[in-house]
């Protein structure tokens, strides 16, 4: 078994930027869906409207981490906005 090291600040920010680019990747993939429901067919369409709330939900969960994450693990004088 390895010895567990406590994280470093920056570590803490790579995460968090992390996380903050793939909630943002999620968001843009629920907008393309939207916009993809008004040229496809309808036999696809509802699919594509489970997906997309899907995504919203999961996105959602990965902000509220993300936002968890930045009060959590980073101290107040790292926070670069």
């Amino acid at each position: 078994m390895g010895i567990m090291r406590k994280k470093s600040s920056a570590e803490h920010v790579d995460i968090h930027r992390q996380l903050l680019v793939l909630s943002m990747i999620l968001m843009s993939s629920v907008f393309a869906i939207k916009i993809a429901v008004y040229f496809i067919n309808e036999g696809i369409r509802g699919y594509l409207t489970i997906a997309g709330k899907s995504l919203s939900i999961i996105s959602i969960i990965l902000i509220a981490i993300t936002i968890f994450w930045k009060l959590r693990f980073i101290p107040r004088n790292d926070i670069i906005f």
